[in-house]
């Protein structure tokens, strides 16, 4: 053995010894003679023994032994086994290896002296093995070393391993190898790093003998076989090749050819096995096809698909040909053909546990939980000692929500197979969804180490590796994973959270930008339905992104686009409010939004902030817009959340926000409470206070059943904002909105794509509105201070359902809302001498006024996918709106709308479509606000019959530059007081109004971003002459934002810089009746400094808006008239806060 080769004094870094260990309870062990153990057993397969470092006897190895320093780890034969050392290093060890373990517990080198081993050491980097001919000092890395009696090779997957002996060194990285002989120095070689683990990839099982086919054989042949197959169901590949040697046919007959062959796979002895398979003819028999397709498959030869269609050429009877098959048309991207192919198995061959396994791996596959748990469970009934069906049947109860019985039933499996990957995988994924992240990630760390080509259990570790914040690591195995298969979109989606995670949203939006480009690909795990979900989830996820580096615009076109591959999509939803929260008159429609997003949130992610109830405040816990880990299935889901911001500003602004969420199993309860203030324009004009509290509740009733409780109170006062366009117009001193809501909701998930949403609530809405305007009269020389105050008070009740159906080609959805308002409504109007505002002149009181209404709506809509560039979108609704006393609207509303695709990066949409707006209080309910990507729910007065025409394309070029145009005309029937009419009262009156926009995003490397936006307004009343009176009838609002974002080491800032233009006509009242036109032309400048200050727990920002103290007049038109912060501050504002979460 040659002598270690001492590592340099920089590469030596303190070892991270992490304590963790992977016994479980209850479990009796040999005593050790040391404590902590330096490692242990995770995974044997066949013959596997141990030596004491002391000396004495081997002694066979039991399950999950502890090791001590200095101990031997011996297979013997054919086998495997797993190891994990203290140092968080892990071990494969292949047949006929024996390892030694370091000689201390501060020791990193292992002795190999014969044999194979795949090696895991991310965090370790003191620690080498020594072979007879070469010695290999790892430097964070991952790498497989085999030595036999003439020569020792390492070969590297992932990071650098220096190699060394007495005749020279030499440095080596990812996709690299050498080998080294008596007397030379290592030598470069060519060597694909998946070759050097063919032993360990995880080879399926296909093949077995019928009852029929073991009624041929003599008794004591068929007992053998019969316990051969029971021991390769169980993951006994050993035992089963033992049994199987003692029978010499099993080299000479096919079909037990087959069947030995399908063992010689389980222990990865592949060329062995191809050998074997290689001694007969193609054509001899079904089941030499089927094993052989299997392993092409697993080695990714692109002749698999060929091999097993001539297997069931050979025999379309056969089972195990149908299986195989089912391996190839998954490889091949048609998972529904997969299953099919898997069903027929099972119909074949009823009682073969090895069909309804893989009809159960397909089912879950497919998203059905309960048909997979289903098959799951008739494969363990059929042979109850089968490992692969007790960990599918486990992830089903995961996949429904039954974690901790989940969990119970992966370590049931792993009882009787501790190789299999899926059980240590799930177990893995059940342990970080109970919060146990660390033995949760070892647990998938250890499901990579026994399969270590596959790349989705690589990026799985990756996305592991980021619930520690070990960003380095998670990015090398997402490289790793994309080494393995380029094609795949997962490592791309996962790294683009580490990106967004790090503060680096440029990347993350590229990240995500290529996996939908891969996301297709994803056909080899799931269908085109499902796609179209995981597409949406990419596309929502990464909206955070988007919105930190001013891209807004792009983040709608990216919400539209996921609504519509997965209209059931909570990220989506919350992805479009959020959009919406920077879009005055939009603010119903962002409700709405919410609602529809809280109702599908599943149990245990982020609960909505109490801020969200409300219009969006400069003081936030994070950015409004939903973050990756929000829609990463298994991850996302957390036992305890919290989250506080605190901060203050000039003008007396404060703002503090706390929300305490704690999920369980079943359910999950959240809190939150919100308070903002600031200063009002004036000193008569009210200061702005929004506050509000949410108290959440989301039970799991069953599988699929989801009950949502939720009581909220809100309180929003403040005044006007801005000055106005014209002098002499009246102005809002105060304005406070208390609103108090119950709501129940249940989500239903029928299954095969079918949901059903309900929610019934109650809103009490107390309003007051007083209003101030000063009359001048040059006659008799004197002015006057009027007064209105309006109080309002309302009870709301509201029920609406949505039933949504998801097929290949097709999307529906259905529903009604019914909603009931009753109240009063009290005014009075003071008059007072300008002069001395206390001498009040007189005080009217009008007679107190009824207020009730009705608005009631059923409604459906279609997507159907005509071609793959191509979807018509049409629907109609039913509107009754009935304000009595002001207007009466009842009508069947139409819609039409078509999306194509013509080109990568394309997106063209039209729509024509008509409806009647409701009131702001019964518009948060389950109807779409949005159809073939237009809004169509908007702030303006109850009743409003309206028709919308609206085209839109959006660009993405190379480079990640995004560019998109929108073009819209809206014609509007609103009900007004008319008293010039012959019957005065309330009468639908005619308004036109356009919405256009434009956008451009350029991404400059990962550090730098511009952007641009135009949004042109234009509102003009063209009804009866006269009647619009001391109020603009026609404005027209042009709006410029231009945004750099730039990133300076751990901290970014965003510069934005407004351009308004806005020109206003009114005609003034009295008897002259003269028209007069305003115009006013600002700039506005904001600036917002964000650092990090602990590494994703802690953050501060700090926002200056105004900064050059621009004066300006602003016609707001913005008709919901509740309380918010200004899209414009008057003054300059400086706002700090600090973000505490974890």
């Amino acid at each position: 053995m040659q002598t270690p080769t001492p590592l340099p004094h920089r590469a030596a870094l303190r070892p991270l010894v992490t304590g963790i260990t992977l016994a479980f309870a209850g479990l009796s062990l040999p005593v050790l003679a040391c404590d902590p153990p330096a490692g242990r057993l995770t995974a044997t397969e066949g013959r596997v023994e141990v030596r004491s470092a002391a000396g004495g006897a081997w002694q066979p190895a039991t399950l999950r032994q502890g090791l001590c320093p200095g101990d031997q780890v011996a297979i013997r034969g054919a086998g495997r086994a797993a190891v994990v050392l203290s140092q968080d290093v892990l071990i494969r060890l292949d047949r006929d290896s024996t390892l030694t373990l370091p000689p201390t517990a501060t020791s990193g080198e292992l002795g190999l002296q014969k044999g194979i081993v795949h090696v895991i050491s991310r965090f370790n980097r003191r620690f080498g093995i020594i072979t007879p001919f070469v010695n290999a000092f790892v430097d964070g890395t991952e790498f497989t070393v085999s030595a036999d009696d003439s020569l020792s090779r390492v070969v590297v997957a992932e990071g650098h391993v220096r190699t060394g002996n007495p005749a020279g060194e030499r440095r080596i990285g990812a996709g690299e190898a050498i080998e080294a002989r008596s007397g030379s120095a290592p030598a470069p070689i060519s060597v694909r790093p998946l070759d050097a683990v063919a032993w360990a990839i995880h080879y399926p099982q296909v093949y077995r003998l019928s009852a029929k086919d073991l009624a041929t054989y003599p008794e004591a042949t068929r007992s053998r076989l019969i316990q051969a197959q029971q021991d390769a169901a169980a993951g006994r590949f050993t035992a089963a090749l033992e049994a199987l040697e003692t029978l010499p046919e099993s080299s000479t007959r096919p079909d037990l050819a087959a069947l030995k062959a399908g063992s010689l796979l389980g222990l990865g002895q592949v060329d062995t096995a191809l050998a074997l398979l290689g001694r007969f003819p193609a054509d001899a028999h079904a089941g030499l096809g089927a094993v052989r397709a299997v392993a092409q498959v697993a080695r990714q030869d692109s002749s698999a698909a060929d091999t097993a269609r001539q297997a069931v050429a050979r025999d379309a009877r056969s089972d195990a040909a149908q299986l195989a098959l089912s391996y190839t048309l998954q490889a091949r991207r048609q998972l529904p053909a997969a299953l099919d192919a898997a069903r027929q198995a099972t119909t074949l061959a009823p009682d073969n546990p090895l069909a309804w396994a893989r009809r159960a791996e397909l089912e879950l596959s497919l998203g059905d939980a309960a048909a997979g748990g289903d098959s799951a469970r008739r494969a363990s009934a059929i042979a109850p000692d089968t490992p692969r069906a007790l960990a599918l049947a486990a992830f089903a109860r995961l996949m429904q929500g039954e974690t901790a019985a989940a969990a119970r039933d992966f370590q049931a499996a792993l009882e009787r197979s501790d190789a299999d990957p899926l059980a240590h995988f799930g177990l893995g994924l059940a342990l970080m969804r109970q919060g146990n992240t660390a033995d949760g990630r070892r647990e998938v760390e250890i499901a990579a180490l026994l399969d270590p080509s596959n790349a989705e259990l690589r990026s799985y570790l990756g996305r592991a590796y980021l619930e520690e914040a070990r960003s380095k690591v998670a990015g090398d195995q997402f490289d790793l994973a994309r080494r393995l298969d380029p094609a795949s979109p997962t490592p791309w989606y996962f790294d683009a959270f580490r990106a967004l995670r790090d503060g680096e949203p440029l990347t993350a939006i590229e990240n995500t930008n290529q996996a939908i480009a891969r996301n297709d690909n994803r056909a080899v795990l799931r269908p085109s339905a499902l796609i179209d979900q995981d597409r949406a989830a990419r596309s929502a996820s990464i909206g955070a992104a988007y919105q930190q580096v001013g891209f807004a615009p792009a983040a709608h076109s990216l919400a539209m686009n996921a609504i519509e591959d997965d209209p059931a999509s909570p990220a989506a939803h919350r992805l479009l409010a959020d959009v919406y929260a920077e879009l005055p008159r939009f603010e119903s429609a962002r409700q709405s939004e919410l609602l529809q997003a809280n109702l599908r949130q599943p149990i245990g992610q982020w609960p909505q902030a109490p801020q969200q109830v409300m219009p969006p405040t400069p003081l936030f816990d994070g950015p409004r817009a939903v973050s990756p880990d929000e829609a990463t299935a298994f991850f996302d889901r957390k036992p305890t959340r919290f989250a506080a911001t605190f901060g203050g500003g000039t003008h007396s602004a404060l703002a503090a926000s706390v929300l305490l969420s704690h999920a369980w199993e079943q359910g999950q309860l959240s809190f939150g409470s919100f308070d903002y203030r600031s200063a009002g324009l004036t000193d008569r004009t009210a200061d702005t206070h929004l506050a509000g509290s949410r108290l959440d509740a989301r039970i799991r009733l069953a599988p699929g059943t989801t009950l949502l409780a939720e009581a909220r109170h809100a309180e929003l006062g403040g005044g006007t904002q801005y000055r106005s366009l014209f002098d002499g117009q009246s102005q809002t001193l105060n304005r406070r909105v208390i609103n108090d809501l119950g709501r129940v909701g249940l989500r239903q998930e029928l299954g095969n794509g079918d949901e059903l949403l309900v929610e019934a609530n109650t809103q009490r809405v107390r309003f007051l509105q007083q209003d101030f305007f000063q009359y001048s009269s040059a006659q008799y020389g004197i002015n006057l201070d009027i007064g209105s105050e309006v109080l309002e008070q309302q009870r709301t009740r509201g029920l609406s359902a949505l039933y949504t159906r998801q097929r290949e080609d097709l999307a529906l959805s259905a529903g009604a809302s019914l909603a009931r308002q009753s109240g009063k409504r009290d005014i009075s109007v003071s008059t007072a001498l300008s002069m001395d505002p206390s001498m009040v002149l007189d005080v009217t009181r009008l007679p107190t006024s009824p207020l009730k209404a009705d608005h009631d709506t059923v409604f459906g809509y279609a997507q159907w996918r005509l071609h793959p560039a191509l979807t018509l979108h049409g629907g109609a609704d039913y509107v009754r709106f009935d304000d009595q006393g002001r207007t009466r609207s009842e009508r069947i509303n139409g819609k039409l709308g078509l999306v194509a695709r013509p080109a990568a990066g394309t997106t063209l949409r039209g729509a024509i479509f008509q409806g009647v707006s409701g009131s702001k209080y019964d518009a948060e309910n389950l109807a779409p606000t949005q159809f073939a990507g237009f809004n169509q729910i908007f702030d303006e007065i109850a009743g409003t019959r309206w028709r919308r025409a609206a085209v839109a394309v959006d660009q993405r070029l190379a480079g990640g530059i995004t560019a998109g145009l929108e073009a819209s005309g809206r014609w509007l029937d609103a009900p007004m007081f008319n008293t010039l009419d012959t019957n005065p009262g309330y009468h639908p009156e005619r308004w036109k109004e356009a919405l256009h926009r434009a956008h451009l995003a350029v991404p400059l490397g990962r550090r730098l971003a511009l952007s641009a936006e135009w949004r042109h307004e234009s509102i003009r009343y063209e009804g009866q002459d006269g009647l619009v009176r001391d109020t603009p009838y026609k404005v027209t609002t042009d709006l410029l934002p231009l945004r750099l974002w730039l990133k300076a080491g751990p901290a970014d800032a965003l510069l934005e810089h407004w351009m308004v233009r806005q020109r206003a006509s009114q005609i003034a009242g009295g008897i002259t009746s003269s028209e007069s036109e305003a115009r006013s032309t600002f700039n506005v400048t904001n600036l917002r400094f964000s650092v990090p200050l602990v590494e994703h727990r802690l953050s501060a920002s700090l926002g200056v808006y105004n900064l050059f103290d621009r004066q300006f007049r602003f016609h707001n038109t913005d008709l919901n008239g509740d309380p918010r912060v200004p899209l414009f501050y008057a003054q300059r504002t400086l706002m700090l806060q600090g973000q505490f979460r974890f």
